[in-house]
């Protein structure tokens, strides 16, 4: 059985939740996903500004596990092969020496003079370079150098009224993903923190901390603010129902709350346009209608080829009936027990490969920079490796087997028959060597019963 990743039909079709027009098939929605991946991929420019200048203090982009330095407050970054999608950036200083107040042994407030952490200013911004080429991000107000050495851990990453990053730049997806993040940014952070301050000015306690009320004022938060949150997101969402960032919203969406508002399916099936173009829609139906997910790795059923492509973005071709046995290996790069299991995987491969033995890895890895190191770390290139480079557990592959922790496995026969699940290296081991020894065995009394 040969399957090509690239044209393969795949027969999973949308849930009937959705109205029918809205049904197809994911084999030409994966055509579509690697034609629009590869014609997006253009020349970007980031330009961070108006930050404060310390020294030290760096930009972290992580699809390129890379740092840049941050001079005068200043960072340029041009990014090559940009397919459009969510990008995260941290502006990092270092750590300063400056008092911390912890609670001890004794349940009595203390401190210490230590070098508390770094200060970590993160941004995520939505890049269409089919839209724009350049990306400014700067404070949403100025923020002073005295701000960043006196920052107080565990407060002050709520205080989005002071440390928050904007971006501008002329692209529309841009800047209504933007307007969802300041819309979440409010609600998630600054009102928990105004709940929290409150909370600590309120407080009769005399040896008072901040930290003895961030759980009570983040419960209190999601009590109070979050219900204003999701109607005021719901409403944004109804007005920008041709974008596909709105369907991306939905997507960010927990199970519990999108199931629980039966008003997200009807805004679901107004969707139109580029809201239906990109793989989010996809995702969208993938994770809430999860409930036959898991009968796509059960035991005995036939295993549905993944979506993706190879880490140098080319298209995936399997051929299963080549070999006796195929392990899928569901892994990441920023998987550590996943990374432990690598070198005994290598293990059985080498030991089995020339006897009809194969693995096909499935990464979860959002960016394909580490994804690309991990492979060459853990020196697996005797793999083949696939990955849809969306969003780890969000992403396609993810929502389509139902995966909801890694490392996970199965083992496919030469027909793509799944025969055994979640299966250890020690059983793999044994399983394989008990196969081909038996194979031996019966090569060696057929060879005697021809003399």
């Amino acid at each position: 059985m040969e399957l090509s990743i690239s044209f393969m039909r795949m027969d999973l079709l949308f849930m009937p939740i959705f109205k029918k027009k809205f049904m197809f098939r994911v084999s030409f929605y994966i055509i579509i996903l690697i034609l629009v991946s590869c014609g997006n991929q253009k020349k970007v420019q980031i330009l961070i500004k108006e930050m404060p200048d310390l020294p030290g203090a760096k930009v972290f982009v992580a699809s390129e596990r890379k740092e840049y330095p941050l001079k005068n407050g200043t960072c340029s970054i041009v990014m090559d092969s940009v397919k459009e999608g969510v990008y995260t950036f941290t502006v990092i200083y270092p750590g300063n020496h400056n008092w911390n107040y912890y609670r001890n042994e004794s349940g009595k407030v203390d401190s210490n003079w230590i070098k508390v952490s770094t200060v970590n200013l993160t941004k995520m911004i939505y890049i269409n370079p089919q839209q724009s080429r350049k990306y400014i991000v700067t404070p949403a107000r100025r923020i002073n150098n005295n701000m960043i050495l006196s920052y107080r851990r565990g407060v002050d990453v709520y205080r989005s009224d002071l440390f928050r990053l904007k971006l501008r730049s002329k692209g529309e997806d841009v800047q209504l993903y933007e307007n969802f993040d300041s819309l979440s940014t409010y609600y998630r952070n600054e009102t928990l923190y105004r709940i929290l301050d409150s909370l600590y000015t309120n407080s009769k306690v005399k040896d008072k901390i901040y930290v003895d009320y961030r759980e009570q004022a983040s419960d209190l938060n999601k009590v109070i603010n979050y219900p204003i949150y999701f109607e005021e997101l719901k409403s944004l969402i109804k007005k920008n129902t041709g974008s596909p960032i709105s369907t991306l919203q939905i997507l960010n969406l927990s199970k519990d709350v999108f199931l629980n508002d039966p008003e997200y399916i009807r805004v679901v099936n107004t969707l139109y346009g580029r809201a239906l173009e990109k793989p989010f829609f996809e995702q969208v139906n993938l994770k809430f209608n999860l409930e036959n997910s898991d009968s796509l790795l059960s035991i005995g059923s036939v295993f549905k080829p993944p979506a993706g492509v190879d880490s140098n973005n080319d298209p995936v071709s399997l051929n299963l009936s080549s070999n006796n046995f195929t392990l899928v290996e569901f892994w990441a790069s920023w998987c550590l027990p996943c990374r432990v299991n690598n070198p005994k995987w290598n293990k059985i491969l080498y030991k089995y490969k020339t006897k009809g033995f194969q693995i096909l890895g499935i990464s979860l890895d959002s960016y394909v920079t580490p994804w690309r190191a991990a492979i060459a770390k853990d020196e697996l290139k005797s793999w083949i490796h696939i990955s849809d480079l969306q969003n780890g557990f969000e992403g396609t592959n993810a929502l389509q087997y139902g995966l909801k922790s890694i490392p996970a496995n199965v083992l496919l026969d030469a027909s793509g028959r799944i025969l055994k699940k979640n299966i250890e290296p020690e059983a793999l081991d044994e399983f394989l060597r008990h196969h081909y020894g038996a194979l031996s065995v019966n090569a060696i009394n057929s060879d005697r019963v021809g003399e």
